[in-house]
């Protein structure tokens, strides 16, 4: 965050406008107000897309808002720190090239390759140099903030995200009437709590779903379990642990991501190539 350096009145015409914006398109009040009240407090636009002095609004959810990071860092270089914070917990922006990042899922979406961490993911892209961080609200306002696992049918034209219990179809950025479902009508026990990873292997027409230290076959033609599962990650998969946060597939090779490494998997060989960090994705 900066300090303001436009004039009072060129802040509150701003806020009119927006203020006025909210009851036209609805925009979400409660945010529109706290973002022109954080103006009048001092506060420039940040270049941070979760700030909430982010200059482009992005809904964020009716409930549960905590400020995030970056303005909590900008309002105390004002004001200093104060004696007590009742929620010392900010949430942070991710940093794409962090020694240590790990991310919650992964999938491609008609070319592009989408990377989830926390209330975000990075729009991977050919055509695109750097890697665009946006928060998941903004493309979807009725997924979670958090997604656990993703992936995508190219056949079916649909991405699958998962969340808990639950499971959302997108046809695009279009979210496909009946979600989102119950896992358990894929197939999973009643009891299954989330989905921690998933990938669609395009050559076999079969998914793998990966929940604690087993994971699940899934036939997308019939829409079936597979008999014989769930198997244990270590007996297929030697080598990866026996969790996986995300994973996506890529020319023959499975990409296992455990905390701040990804594991290069050949499905032929079926063996690990290359151990890499997390962050390689975005070539750090």
């Amino acid at each position: 965050s900066f300090f303001q350096s436009v004039p009072c009145t060129l802040a509150i015409l701003e806020g009119i406008h927006l203020l006025l914006l909210s009851f036209v398109i609805g925009y979400n009040l409660f945010l529109v107000a706290a973002h022109e009240f954080g103006h009048s407090l001092g506060l420039e636009h940040s270049r941070d897309p979760g700030a909430l002095m982010f200059p482009i609004y992005t809904y964020t959810g009716k409930s549960g808002f905590v400020l995030p990071d970056d303005d909590v860092q900008g309002i105390q270089e004002l004001y200093g720190p104060g004696d007590r914070d009742p929620n010392p917990k900010h949430p942070k922006t991710p940093e794409k090239c962090a020694a240590d990042l790990s991310i919650d899922a992964i999938t491609k979406l008609r070319g592009e390759m989408l990377v989830f961490k926390d209330r975000f993911f990075w729009r991977l892209h050919p055509q695109m140099v750097e890697a665009e961080l946006v928060l998941i609200k903004s493309f979807w306002p009725e997924l979670p903030n958090k997604i656990d696992a993703a992936y995508e049918n190219p056949i079916k034209d649909l991405v699958f995200m998962f969340k808990g219990k639950k499971v959302w179809a997108l046809n695009g950025y279009d979210i496909v009437e009946g979600f989102p479902k119950k896992i358990y009508e894929m197939g999973f026990p009643k009891e299954m709590k989330r989905i921690d990873a998933v990938v669609h292997i395009d050559d076999t027409g079969k998914t793998l779903f990966f929940t604690g230290n087993k994971y699940w076959s899934y036939d997308e033609e019939t829409e079936v379990m597979d008999t014989g599962y769930p198997k244990f990650i270590e007996d297929e998969f030697a080598g990866i642990g026996d969790r996986v946060d995300a994973v996506y597939q890529r020319n023959g090779y499975l990409y296992f991501f455990n905390g701040p490494l990804q594991f290069e998997y050949s499905i032929w060989s079926k063996r690990i190539v290359r151990i890499l960090h997390t962050n390689s994705l975005f070539w750090c």
